[in-house]
């Protein structure tokens, strides 16, 4: 899994030493974005490929520029796929602040235009962060039907849930923090996604996050971590790792894609194809240009060598 964000907070970093212009309309800032998104793709074939994470807070801050952004994910969007069709490409919301349902951090205004402004069909994957801590006091308080008001938007697309947690030590905030919550937080976050079509769930950390800073975020985000300070299991962790195992899924490494990279491709390349399997007696070739443009189509015989000049 890859995700490739920006800096929003606590300012913008779009600008780069060829063009200090810092929002969306940065066309040096885009291609290099865009030429790291290709050589990701190329060089990985990642199964999940986001870009941008926790984004609604941009339509906040911005919501003009981010109609830009959202035409840059379209272009990355079709760019990557050419590169590595399986890969799966998305964007990552944080629920609570897109649905409105962060109260007790002041989030009560929903957000929802940030995300109904995508084209759907170039969402592959949809990626939420889910802290239910900014809006219900216990763990148990969380209800089953938490995340309805996404899935009632996305249907039965593919989710994964790139950040979850919630506190194990009473530092900031009204919600309770303890042990006893994150083994509760454990168990409730595994039973609202029952039955969804949830592919992947993150708890955010799972060893102690040794940052030096002492303000009030980085204790609160510390506190998630599945171990505590000294390296020792948290009780939650073991809770964790049951529903792991039992939901786990194997992956499927059948697949007769081939791709190449880097691309040899120079005035004059032949590309023979070698394969024992019988029954495949066709291929179909696709050569894209470094930014996903297809240049190339054709189905060949994989005895007959192809030369291109």
């Amino acid at each position: 899994m890859v995700n490739c964000a920006w800096a929003t907070y606590p300012e913008l970093y779009l600008n780069v030493l060829s063009n200090p212009t810092n929002n969306w309309t940065n066309s040096d800032m885009k291609t290099l974005f865009l030429q790291m998104l290709i050589n990701t793709a190329d060089s990985l074939h990642p199964a999940y490929v986001f870009i941008g994470n926790e984004i609604s807070m941009y339509w906040e801050q911005d919501s003009l520029d981010y109609l830009n952004w959202v035409s840059f994910y379209n272009q990355a969007y079709d760019s990557i796929k050419a590169h590595s069709p399986n890969s799966k490409v998305g964007t990552t919301f944080n629920f609570e602040h897109l649905s409105g349902n962060g109260i007790l951090t002041g989030w009560s205004t929903p957000y929802w235009n940030a995300f109904d402004i995508f084209d759907t069909s170039k969402l592959d994957i949809i990626g939420l962060t889910v802290y239910p801590f900014f809006n219900y006091q216990h763990a148990n308080d969380v209800p089953l039907n938490y995340l309805a008001p996404i899935f009632s938007r996305i249907g039965n697309k593919p989710v994964v849930i790139a950040e979850t947690g919630w506190p194990g030590d009473s530092l900031i905030g009204s919600w309770y923090a303890s042990s006893l919550e994150q083994v509760n937080y454990v168990n409730k976050i595994f039973n609202i996604i029952s039955g969804r079509n949830v592919e992947v769930v993150n708890w955010l950390f799972l060893n102690y996050w040794m940052e030096p800073s002492d303000s009030a975020v980085v204790k609160l985000f510390k506190s998630v971590a599945l171990r505590d300070s000294l390296g020792n299991d948290r009780p939650a962790l073991a809770e964790w790792l049951i529903h792991c195992n039992n939901n786990i899924v194997k992956e499927n490494n059948n697949s007769e894609e081939i791709s190449i990279y880097p691309n040899p491709f120079s005035n004059s390349t032949t590309l023979e194809i070698i394969n024992n399997k019988a029954q495949n007696n066709n291929y179909d070739i696709t050569i894209f240009d470094v930014f996903g443009k297809t240049v190339y189509q054709s189905t060949i015989n994989k005895s007959t060598p192809l030369s291109f000049g």
